[in-house]
């Protein structure tokens, strides 16, 4: 019987990780159904890497970043395009939101009020890496 397998995969300076769950007792009750022991990518550094680690995958029962710093989520949403195109399915995507994201066309406190220095700047990358991620 297979056991909890962890996969630290090797991006360079970065993240990518792939947990596999132990075989689940009963099949899904659909086809549709994402198996419970689908596996679990962990951050997403680099799409090739994990393109290639997960190509016979046919389903993730979920996909968690850590943190959104580019080095975690950098591959990301170019993995999920790929992923999803050759039919790939996941369950569900868990963001730990470790900074606020201010949206670009909000008038509220975040984008009136005068932010310096290194606030400023983590502010914009904050903003620059939700973009990439959500493509807008």
């Amino acid at each position: 019987m297979r056991k909890l397998a962890v996969y630290f995969l090797d991006v360079g300076q970065g993240d990518c990780s792939v947990i596999v769950p132990p075989p689940a007792p009963a099949a899904p009750a659909s086809p549709e159904a994402i198996p419970e022991d689908a596996p679990i990518l962990v951050d997403c550094a680099d799409s090739y890497v994990a393109e290639s680690f997960l190509s016979t995958v046919p389903a993730l029962s979920g996909v968690v970043l850590s943190h959104l710093d580019r080095d975690h989520i950098g591959g990301l949403r170019t993995f999920l395009k790929n992923f999803l195109s050759r039919g790939g399915r996941v369950g569900t995507v868990w963001i730990v939101l470790d900074r606020p994201l201010p949206h670009p066309r909000a008038h509220g406190p975040e984008r009136t009020t005068r932010v310096g220095g290194e606030r400023r700047r983590q502010l914009r990358r904050a903003h620059r890496e939700r973009e990439s991620l959500i493509g807008g």
